[in-house]
């Protein structure tokens, strides 16, 4: 996750899931049911976001192609931004709504989208070399992030129209990751020891959202219920997927892969990826 967003590029790696119990975390959870998600045909898919009708937007990749897609309804549908070299969606909506990333080789650049009723619109905040929408509201406000000319990364929020710049205090680099219906946004920042640290922003107020035991943590989705989700780092090398809900976080894992869940929908239902043994990447909804 940390490296996936310091490029601003999704990764086509992912993970998987099983329930480990330490004091620290809860110590159980309710009957689950997971649910792979595999584009017929691809080497691996990767899942990115999801929403509260279990639709979900990811990749799949064959050969050394790349091609986003939404999966709505049980319905498969190419998400291709025009004239773009490569398109990432990053989230969707309850409306079906779909917000990411496209990159065009001949300028060199990475801009946001916005798929609206079919309709592709670029949004990019002012000035910027690069822009990356990661969160998208069903009232249609955008959370992402942008570099400036100078190389830096800030994160953004673009609410009725207005573009307001995130950056956490004494931050070198700040990501926000997710936005909810009530505005609340959850990102990543890396201070001067270049770890990455995660939060919640409500009313301008931050929460440090920490996993214990681990040295980095980074989220990745927040819903209504402020419930989010992410990916820790322990210093054995591990890296497995966690979620955070009431003060209490639990982590994901399953034996001989990791997992990279990337949205939490108002259910609790957990989208990603993750990889199998053989290093293959698999799509995944996590159901409550």
């Amino acid at each position: 996750m940390v490296e996936i967003l310091r490029g601003v590029m999704i990764s086509f790696r992912a993970i998987s899931l099983v329930i480990v119990v330490t004091s620290c975390f809860v110590h159980s959870a309710p009957a689950v049911t997971w649910q792979t998600i595999d584009v017929p045909g691809a080497d691996s898919t990767t899942v990115t976001g999801t929403n509260l009708n279990r639709d979900v937007v990811g990749a799949y990749q064959v050969g050394n192609t790349t091609t986003a897609f939404a999966l709505k309804n049980g319905v498969l549908s190419g998400i291709d931004f025009p004239g773009a070299d490569l398109t990432g969606p990053l989230a969707i909506n309850d409306h079906g709504d779909v917000a990411g990333y496209y990159f065009v080789q001949a300028e060199g650049r990475q801009h946001g989208f916005l798929l609206q009723g079919g309709t592709f619109t670029t949004i990019d905040f002012p000035g910027a070399a690069n822009t990356t929408l990661y969160g998208l509201n069903n009232l249609g406000d955008i959370a992402g992030t942008y570099i400036d000319p100078a190389g830096i990364f800030h994160g953004f929020t673009l609410v009725g129209g207005v573009f307001t710049t995130i950056d956490v205090p004494n931050a070198s680099i700040t990501f926000i990751t997710g936005i909810n219906d009530t505005g609340d946004l959850v990102g990543i920042t890396y201070l001067a020891d270049n770890l990455a640290r995660s939060f919640v922003r409500t009313h301008g107020h931050l929460q440090h959202i920490a996993v214990p035991g681990a040295s980095e943590t980074s989220s990745a989705g927040i819903n209504n219920r402020k419930q989010l989700v992410g990916v820790a780092v322990f210093q054995n090398g591990t890296q497995p997927g966690f979620a955070f809900s009431n003060g209490q976080y639990m982590i994901l894992t399953r034996p001989n892969t990791v997992v990279r869940p990337w949205d939490v929908n108002d259910n609790g239902d957990i989208s990603g990826t993750y990889t199998d043994a053989q290093q293959r990447s698999h799509g995944f909804l996590r159901i409550r």
